[in-house]
């Protein structure tokens, strides 16, 4: 495969896995965290969180957005 094709070939595959990490992400935010106490229930919503956070595409830092 030539390297212009290869090139192509992997960011259009960044591109779609982008996308399907962004969908998770906002899957996982739409959850309503519901615990068997208000305990359990914290607990829920910050796993939620921290799982939708470490979807992230762009690593955290000065110039991120996502973070």
């Amino acid at each position: 495969m030539p390297a212009d094709d290869a090139l192509t070939h992997e960011q259009a595959y960044l591109t779609r896995t982008r996308a399907a990490l962004a969908a998770m992400r906002g899957r996982t935010l739409a959850l309503e965290a519901h615990g068997g106490d208000k305990i359990a229930g914290e607990i829920l919503a910050a796993t939620l969180w921290h799982r939708a956070r470490s979807s992230r595409t762009t690593p955290p830092g000065p110039s991120s957005s996502d973070g």
